[in-house]
């Protein structure tokens, strides 16, 4: 049984929250645009035209600012200029909830009936867990780096630092996670001058692990005073109840993966 560990009065209490999460709310009204428009998608990167985009952000909680202005000149902004949008629309594909046919349409996927069939706490589940295991970093951390590959490797590594955000009540250092996190998956940026490789890894990680996890609602980011809510601002994380309760299931999945990577191992010698 999935969340058999939860107490059920508290599990109730997660349901209610995360259905009424805004990361859900986006998520699910962004499904039904793509769901019931038949958008095709742009022919060279393959990205939802921005005349799409800019009618899925109304949808949204918040929406985005979609002009940018640098001095008289406004420029407007598409898919993967907009990072809440991107990150949904790479996590669905993940997830199996929606795929791209070969007329390079967006189409219902495998997982999109049994998606809509589950309660607020799975679909969390699912989501969180597509996000660690199967999505697309290379295609979501910019910058032209090779970070994204790279840590697409790093997934099962991963899973221990999981399970200590999951058991450890309080806030853990943004600068002490990203040390302890380059130390031990030997992460790199490549920049050939050296004195910005740890700034390179810094901001992968925020592409790659802080700024998804935040958008998902597992974590809880504090920042220095201000309106600036970015890599350089961030200064320590917590994990709230419902993010502990998602991260036990990603550990199990992924000490559940180990395992029968191991096992095949030992059945091929």
């Amino acid at each position: 049984m999935i969340f058999d560990n939860e107490d059920k009065i508290i599990l109730a209490e997660m349901q209610k929250t995360a259905e009424n999460e805004e990361f859900m709310r986006d998520f699910i009204a962004f499904l039904g645009y793509v769901t019931t428009n038949k958008i095709k998608l742009t022919p060279q990167l393959s990205r939802i035209p921005r005349k799409h985009v800019l009618e899925i952000n109304k949808l949204f909680v918040n929406p985005l600012e979609t002009e940018d202005r640098l001095g008289d000149k406004i420029y407007k902004l598409h898919e993967d200029n907009l990072p809440r949008i991107f990150f949904i629309d790479i996590l669905m594909v993940a997830s199996r909830i929606k795929n791209i046919s070969r007329q390079n349409t967006i189409v219902k996927g495998p997982m999109y009936e049994q998606f809509l069939a589950m309660d607020p706490m799975n679909k969390k589940r699912w989501l969180a867990m597509s996000w660690l295991f199967e999505f697309d970093f290379d295609m979501w951390v910019p910058f032209g780096s090779k970070f994204g590959e790279r840590f697409c490797t790093k997934r099962l590594e991963m899973v221990p630092f999981f399970r200590k955000w999951a058991e450890t009540l309080g806030a853990f250092s943004i600068k002490d996670t990203v040390t302890e996190l380059m130390d031990t998956l030997h992460l790199y940026w490549g920049a050939e001058n050296k004195d910005f490789e740890r700034g390179g890894v810094e901001l992968g990680l925020w592409w790659s692990l802080f700024m998804p996890l935040e958008m998902m609602h597992l974590i809880e980011i504090k920042y220095s005073p201000g309106d600036r809510h970015g890599l350089k601002d961030a200064q320590e994380f917590s994990v709230p109840q419902i993010g502990r309760a998602i991260m036990r299931e990603m550990v199990r999945a992924g000490e559940t993966i180990q395992r029968n990577e191991l096992l095949n191992k030992r059945l091929l010698h």
